[in-house]
């Protein structure tokens, strides 16, 4: 499956704007749940393809495309723009977000504490 968006193509500046977003994305708010949409059922290789979601202000927003540049992953094509996973029996869409939270500048050491994850 090609990539929609290469990690090649993020520059620094890219990657940082992404996580320096979702960081305040985060701290602005209480109670947010982020939403992971599993986008087809596993592949012979055990993966899996990801989107991911959080609803502000009443809308639902997508945060694939901001999570791919903070963990330094391409975007992929399935499903109009997916992050593919592949961690064996792990909880793949948590090791993401656990990978994201690592990423991102602030205190997220107990991210788990304080934001909540569904799949949806």
């Amino acid at each position: 499956m090609p990539n929609l968006v290469s990690v090649k193509e993020f520059t620094q500046e890219d990657i940082q704007k992404a996580k320096d977003k979702l960081n305040e994305m985060f701290l602005a708010r209480e109670n947010i749940i982020i939403y992971i949409a599993k986008r087809q059922p596993t592949t012979r290789s055990g993966g899996n393809y990801f989107t991911f979601h959080v609803v502000m202000d009443g809308m639902l927003n997508d945060i694939t495309f901001d999570i791919a540049k903070a963990i330094e992953t391409s975007l992929n094509d399935k499903m109009g723009g997916t992050i593919y996973r592949s961690f064996g029996n792990m909880d793949m869409g948590f090791q993401t977000l656990y990978e994201m939270f690592g990423s991102i500048s602030g205190d997220w050491d107990d991210w788990q504490s304080r934001i909540k994850y569904r799949y949806i």
